[in-house]
């Protein structure tokens, strides 16, 4: 008996992933070509007065798409689980399969299925593609239109902090490995135990060197208690050139930004970097488990949108379109303030990056209880 009914409910299910699949893929598409056409339109007069060639244009936009399939996939699966299941109900097929007892909930279940598969590969799509993707659209961004070079490392008035010392420098020049104004203090318990002032220093055979160089000595009440001058000296500051440049770039990166050309572990050693420099990464930790909180939209929107289809919401394709549209713009909203409530510190980083999904997938729960209904 129960190998007769797997045959038709496999093919059920088959049936309605096909159902499924076939507005989703137009929807990735269409929303895909949207933003695309957006942005040319923003893009077209910076193109144009920096005389950037054709070829680099079509690379650009190009290298732009995975980053643009991974956002709008959520939203698409919005849109195709509306479609799919208002077009079963407006074929009565709804109304069949509910006749020879086929429960609401297995009717759905394949939908939630590749709500499922659809999070984890877009998971894995941001990881391997467009994390890559988006980090050549920087390098173009850097190379071709803003015309920066790979040797440009060149900071003023940089500050940091390693693990007993603080570093301020008035000029950094990375590419070459110099830097000028430096006051090195290396602390004690929290409080100075030395200060280096130096008026350049120079990275030589993996080494830093300090030249006209003043070390103030401190007691423990803080009093200085011992200058001594120096024409040149050797100091363990803790960083090479290339890794100081690191956290100058991480330090002058948005979140939002680091988190597109960094993938989970890659953002990971970049938060614990800037920890470990005195820097404040409440906002990076929200972008952190955000990347992962994001792509389980896919299956939220699946959930949510289920129980609605089956309730009548949304009938006819043009309804599908403007509701999923709305459901779109009420789940980015939640999901934005749940993200700025992370970053001003209101909310621990976790919940403020799941909190639109949270939020949905309570309200698809009651959703789904009054569906079978």
């Amino acid at each position: 008996m129960f190998e007769r009914l797997a045959l038709p409910m496999s093919i059920l299910s088959r049936y309605i992933i096909r159902q499924f699949l076939r507005p989703l893929i137009y929807a990735l598409i269409l929303f895909t070509g949207i933003i695309l056409i957006t942005e040319a339109f923003e893009m077209v007069n910076t193109f144009i007065t920096r005389d950037i060639p054709l070829f680099i244009i079509i690379k650009y936009f190009i290298f732009k798409i995975p980053l643009y399939l991974f956002l709008v996939t959520p939203l698409s699966v919005l849109l195709a689980t509306l479609f799919s299941l208002n077009e079963l109900f407006k074929r009565n097929e709804i109304t069949a399969m509910k006749s020879v007892g086929i429960n609401l909930y297995r009717i759905i279940l394949p939908v939630l299925c590749m709500g499922v598969l659809l999070s984890i590969s877009s998971l894995l799509w941001n990881e391997f593609v467009a994390v890559r993707a988006n980090c050549k659209v920087e390098e173009i961004k850097r190379r071709c239109i803003h015309k920066i070079g790979h040797g440009h490392k060149k900071a003023h008035d940089i500050h940091f902090k390693t693990s007993n010392k603080i570093l301020e420098v008035k000029y950094f020049d990375g590419g070459n490995g110099w830097m000028e104004d430096v006051n090195i203090f290396t602390l004690k318990n929290s409080s100075p135990k030395q200060r280096l002032n130096a008026k350049r220093g120079e990275w030589k055979q993996n080494r830093w060197f300090f030249y006209e160089v003043e070390v103030r000595g401190f007691n423990e009440r803080g009093e200085e208690r011992e200058v001594m001058s120096f024409a040149s000296i050797e100091a363990n500051i803790g960083k090479s050139p290339d890794e100081i440049w690191e956290i100058i770039e991480l330090q002058g990166m948005k979140a939002e930004s680091l988190s597109s050309i960094k993938t989970i572990s890659q953002l990971k050693r970049c938060i614990e970097m800037l920890k470990g420099s005195g820097c404040e990464v409440k906002d990076k930790l929200v972008e952190l488990y955000f990347k992962v909180s994001f792509p389980f939209c896919c299956l939220i929107m699946a959930f949510f949108s289920a129980p609605l289809a089956l309730q009548g919401f949304g009938r006819g394709r043009a309804a599908s379109f403007g509701l999923s549209i709305l459901i779109g713009f009420i789940y980015w909203g939640v999901m934005a303030i749940g993200r700025s409530l992370g970053k001003n510190g209101i909310l621990p980083p976790l919940l403020s990056s799941w909190l639109g999904n949270i939020t949905f997938f309570a309200v698809g729960i009651i959703l789904m209880i009054k569906s079978k209904k």
